[in-house]
């Protein structure tokens, strides 16, 4: 099995007796190096939110041990299933709420593991479980304010476009020195609302300070602008004088003529006012059509740059991707990908497989694999391999016959990192992994 380490810590996924995530120590580990109050209350009281804890001792070296069940690793979810922009925004505010509610349990928010090999999620991406580790030293652990910016970046660098004008805002907390987690949440809370806005919604409140929806160069004048109310004082004086210019022309000339004529004129006055008082009501609850509401505010035109200006400085407009990079409106320089071969070996024969996704499968799935073929005991998604960076790694993905990578067993859904030569095997088949 695999060993890998973080912050000092060796860890990795059992099954037996059931899912778990040990964690353990090339060193003498004891009890006296976990903090007393914490572990009591992680043990004695279940915590929501926070996968559950067993601590195992054997020859006095203990292991901390967390049943996730079936819950996948939010990693796991990513290679499979991408989040949408709000989900990202529910995801992040459930971690946040995790971590702020967890206080309670007189639990350190420092640490916590926020990374995606150690987020699980269950049902939905709002049914998140954490881990926690309740050990004095942590000092190569960095600060949760530079895990979540990590995790923030990985999530939101995902996505094609990003929709919210709210976004530079939470990198610009996460790169404050004054983070606070209330108002990463605050600020969370303000993004999904902002996710959420209905355009139609701003007709009915014209004070609302954002309308994407609108050209910038009419946005001032629509917040000023106020819908007609459902009984309009103007046009009722304006009715009512016209009515009195009537009667002043009966009363000059009382004749019987006149009388049906003024009766008429005052009958249509009052019919065309209705009308008018009815379609600026109409308009006013939103019955209109958008553009019959706004009348000439959509018709003005946002000013286009020239083509031959925008190819001229699209140059300055490119940007390259980096650790660090923050999600702007520029374009982005992906790295390409790096060349990777298996090679299939059937006794004295041998295929040459392009790994050619970045999540390359293989099984009996016509479907679901990329590389399908129909062996006795190939489960229809076999293994994965998965592109890491610049590097690669495999996965068993829960096969029934289970995949040996160098003649050692693969823990289901547990990443190893691959190496040059090295040896895949699956029902009697081998693959040699090779890179260009």
């Amino acid at each position: 099995m695999t060993t890998n380490y973080i912050y000092g810590l060796k860890y990795a996924l059992t099954l037996n007796p059931e899912p778990c995530l040990v964690f353990s120590k090339d060193s003498v580990w004891t009890e006296d190096d976990l903090i007393a109050i914490e572990k009591k209350m992680m043990i004695s009281y279940p915590i929501s939110k926070l996968l559950p804890l067993q601590i195992n001792e054997m020859d006095l070296q203990i292991t901390l041990c967390y049943r996730f069940g079936t819950r996948r690793t939010l990693s796991h979810v990513f290679q499979h299933q991408l989040l949408s922009e709000m989900e990202c925004m529910q995801l992040l505010i459930a971690i946040v709420s995790t971590i702020l509610n967890s206080k309670a349990h007189l639990l350190n928010e420092e640490r916590y593991l926020i990374q995606d090999s150690f987020i699980y999620l269950g049902a939905d991406h709002m049914d998140v479980s954490l881990v926690y580790l309740p050990i004095k030293d942590l000092s190569d652990k960095p600060p949760l304010q530079q895990e979540l910016l990590k995790l923030t970046n990985n999530l939101l660098s995902k996505q094609d476009r990003v929709q919210s004008h709210s976004i530079r805002k939470i990198f610009l907390m996460l790169n404050s020195p004054h983070f606070q987690l209330t108002a990463l949440k605050d600020l969370l809370l303000e993004v999904i609302l902002e996710l959420d806005f209905q355009p139609a919604a701003t007709i009915l409140q014209p004070d609302h300070t954002y309308e994407p929806w609108l050209p910038q160069t009419t946005k001032e004048r629509f917040i000023q602008w106020r819908l007609p109310k459902t009984h309009n004082p103007t046009l009722l004086t304006f009715c009512i004088l016209i009515i009195m210019l009537i009667g002043t022309l009966y009363f000059m000339f009382p004749t019987v003529g006149n009388l049906n004529l003024c009766l008429g004129l005052c009958l249509m006055v009052l019919n065309i006012g209705f009308m008018m008082n009815r379609s600026l009501a109409k308009m006013e609850t939103g019955e209109l059509p958008s553009d019959q509401r706004l009348g000439s505010f959509n018709q003005q035109q946002v000013p286009l740059e020239p083509a031959t200006d925008y190819y001229v400085h699209l140059a300055d407009q490119t940007t390259l991707l980096t650790s660090n990079h923050i999600i702007s409106d520029a374009t982005v320089l992906l790295t390409p990908a790096p060349k990777a071969f298996l090679e299939l070996k059937q006794g004295e024969e041998s295929e040459l497989i392009k790994i050619s996704n970045d999540a390359f499968i293989i099984g009996r799935s016509t479907e679901a694999a990329h590389f399908n073929v129909n062996w006795i005991g190939l489960s229809r998604t076999h293994f994965e391999i998965s592109r890491l960076e610049n590097d690669y790694q495999v996965k068993d993905l829960g096969s029934k016959n289970g995949s040996f990578l160098n003649d050692e067993s693969m823990v289901p859904h547990q990443s190893y990192p691959l190496n040059e030569g090295d040896c895949i095997k699956v029902v009697e088949k081998q693959f040699i992994y090779k890179k260009l």
